[in-house]
């Protein structure tokens, strides 16, 4: 008999081993710490598919121009790189010479926090929060949709199974997209036989998800929970686009960041809005420009929004872009909160995550002594949104509202609401009870004497903030 050379032996040796262990790494990811796999997941534990919407800056853009996916964000334009792809034309629409796409969720891929998973090691896990915590804030953005998609997936959920993302280009028109995201909710409804899905969205993935509940008609939504959204608008968003203080905001280090920001119609819909005026008064502070201060508490809503962009020399926008401001229809930041109202027409439950107890942008004051100064007035908020904003909404159906002591951006990686968003879509009281008992950072909301939200985690306001 013709003897089998040994190097083949080897070789089929390490072929079934590699097989071995190939399946051994997938059963280990594929199940649960039950021991129970996908399949019998689906079975056993079905959840509602739950979509997961980021707010700006929250995905990741590409270059597809060349039809070579060039990496436009996050990457080098944080950094003073070339920042010309993220253009638009002055219209907001179309593009001018680079095509740009969404392409994933900005931190999605966390290595540390995959591993953890795969592992089922509960110190990865904990390694993986730590080290996110020890990040700069700049490149803290680079993991945290990562820990939140991590988050479900340690509850039970499964990536493209009942767990969906929905990245979009953060600088279009929030209807535009919202007809995109209406029909990904088709394709996932189609995909996985359900009849409605959960949305959970963070900022201004928030006010995205307020679009579509209110343009779709009856969308097939059974709860949304909407973390940190600026539904009335934020201060932040006034500075990003203000000719003098808009330089190196939206993480963009380029002083041209202020001009390339002006062209974004999303920017302009995140905006303070008449509501907003109603309920704060006003935002911008001239100590010395005379007549031409900006709206002053107990102005209507209209007439401190009018006096605020338009009328005041110091503080108007019109110079940046008053098309996408007042004129574009229907998607200017006027035309736009007036189509989508100020009251969700939703009977699901509706879900409010805000950040307290963080000094947030109230008021921007402009002095004048010997030279020009700004300087912020700061307000009880998530450090990004102040707080009314993200809670005086009104919806068709039920709404309960959860403070938490977490940022804007640190709310996606803090473990309490992590803990919190499944009990919230399980429908368990009690599982929401004891998140709530276990953690001191969150508090549901109470009403005090007066009707005002309580503010559940007060910030002091006899301080300033740099400009």
């Amino acid at each position: 008999m013709k003897k089998v050379p040994l190097l083949i032996i080897v070789l089929v040796l390490c072929s079934a081993l590699l097989l071995v262990t190939a399946y051994l790494i997938a059963a280990a990811y594929l199940m649960n710490d039950a021991g129970e796999t996908v399949y019998d997941q689906i079975e056993t534990n079905p959840h509602v598919p739950v979509v997961i919407i980021p707010g700006i800056l929250g995905s990741i853009l590409v270059d597809v121009t060349t039809n070579s996916d060039r990496l436009l964000w996050p990457g080098p334009v944080m950094f003073g790189g070339n920042i010309e792809p993220l253009r638009l034309p002055p219209s907001g629409k179309g593009n001018l010479k680079f095509d740009v796409r969404p392409n994933g969720l900005v931190g999605l891929v966390d290595p540390l926090s995959s591993l953890a998973l795969l592992i089922r090691n509960p110190f990865a896990q904990l390694s993986s929060a730590w080290l996110r915590e020890q990040i700069p804030d700049t490149l803290r953005l680079l993991s945290y949709y990562g820990g939140l998609v991590t988050a479900f997936q340690a509850a039970g959920y499964i990536p493209g199974v009942d767990l969906f993302t929905f990245p979009y280009d953060w600088r279009r028109d929030l209807l535009e997209t919202s007809a995109l995201l209406a029909s990904e909710i088709a394709d996932i409804l189609a995909q996985t036989g359900a009849e409605k899905v959960d949305i959970v969205a963070h900022s201004m993935g928030g006010l995205l998800a307020r679009t579509y509940v209110n343009t779709a008609g009856n969308p097939p939504l059974r709860k949304l929970i909407m973390m940190g959204t600026p539904s009335h608008g934020a201060p932040d968003a006034f500075v990003g686009l203000h000719r003098e203080l808009g330089k190196g905001r939206f993480l963009l280090e380029d002083e041209n960041a202020q001009e390339l920001s002006a062209n974004w119609p999303s920017v302009f819909q995140l905006l303070p809005t008449p509501e907003y005026f109603e309920l704060y008064g006003h935002i911008f502070d001239d100590q010395f420009g005379g007549d031409h201060e900006g709206a002053l508490t107990g102005d209507s809503g209209d007439v401190a929004w009018n006096r605020t962009y338009l009328g005041n020399p110091d503080s108007s926008l019109a110079e940046v872009n008053e098309f996408l401001l007042t004129t574009a229809e229907p998607y200017s930041a006027r035309a736009f909160h007036e189509r989508i109202g100020s009251t969700l027409q939703f009977a699901g439950e509706l879900v409010i995550i805000a950040g307290s107890g963080t000094s947030t942008l109230g008021t921007i004051v402009k002095t004048d002594s010997t030279e020009t100064t700004w300087y912020g007035i700061p307000i009880n908020g998530d450090g990004t949104v102040p707080l009314l904003s993200v809670t005086r909404i009104e919806s068709s159906g039920p709404i309960s509202v959860y403070h938490t002591t977490a940022s804007h951006e640190g709310m996606l990686s803090d473990t309490a609401v992590e803990h919190l968003l499944p009990a919230l879509l399980s429908g368990d009281a009690s599982a929401v009870s004891a998140v709530l008992d276990a953690n001191h950072s969150l508090r549901q909301e109470a009403l005090i004497s007066d009707g005002r939200e309580d503010e559940a985690f007060p910030v002091s306001t006899n301080v300033t903030l740099p400009l």
